[in-house]
């Protein structure tokens, strides 16, 4: 469902039962574009909605603001609780958001945006829910900002998207900085990238030089798990 004020110009382009596509112009300012998505549940369908997105981006240009429950996470440490996520899942997730150039939005609040409200040992939580902006789109709302709101009746929290943020509570950011993988540790190819990296510049004795020997580690890292676990990623596929 999606609702607006009466003097919000909105144009409803294209829905379905997992989206609404609408463009949208707020008191005579840019046009701009709003897809609310809901991912589809069954993992074996995941596939869909990534599809669904990338079909999307082909329909205009327009600054692109994407939010809803994606049903997926695109960081291992979305999880909490439960069994592993699958690496491929979370892979392709990753590549949607890379090819459709969006960033995160980040948030303020808890991280996690569902809990299957079990207790103890039972009891999952996860980042379903977010909030994905193109750099078009930034530009036209630079001080937008994402509130996490307290969980309540429902099994997934409110989320309340700020246009023009004023407020100065802690944010955490969305940017794709480097994010080191627990998976990475399964492959003995990441303790010998680590160590290569440390034995190629040799002792460091500043803070500059760590800093520098840290970035240059993370470096090899991402691009050895995009080439490595890229490839699989297209082999299974």
């Amino acid at each position: 469902m999606l609702l607006w004020k009466l003097d919000w110009e909105v144009h409803i382009l294209l829905f379905s039962r997992g989206h609404i596509d609408a463009r949208i112009r707020i008191d005579a300012g840019s046009l701009w574009r709003l897809t609310g998505l809901y991912g589809n549940l069954t993992t074996s369908l995941r596939e869909d909605t990534w599809e669904l997105i990338q079909r999307l981006r082909r329909v205009d240009n327009l600054p692109w603001l994407l939010g809803g429950d994606f049903n997926g996470i695109l960081w291992m440490d979305e999880n909490k609780g439960g069994s592993d996520k699958s690496i491929l899942g979370v892979c392709q997730f990753r590549q949607v958001v890379d090819d459709c150039y969006f960033e995160d939005l980040g948030y303020s609040g808890p991280m996690m945006t569902w809990t299957n409200r079990r207790d103890g040992d039972q009891n999952i939580e996860e980042r379903l829910d977010r909030n994905l902006g193109d750099s078009e789109w930034k530009a036209v709302f630079p001080n937008a900002k994402v509130v996490h709101l307290g969980y309540n009746f429902s099994d997934h929290i409110p989320i309340l998207l700020k246009l023009d943020y004023e407020d100065k509570r802690e944010w955490v950011k969305g940017c794709r900085g480097f994010r080191f993988e627990h998976f990475w540790l399964k492959d003995d190819d990441c303790e010998d990238i680590v160590k290569e990296v440390w034995a190629e510049y040799g002792m460091v004795n500043s803070i500059e030089g760590l800093r520098g020997k840290l970035a240059w580690c993370a470096a090899k890292l991402e691009a050895w798990s995009k080439f490595k676990f890229g490839s699989l990623q297209k082999k299974i596929i």
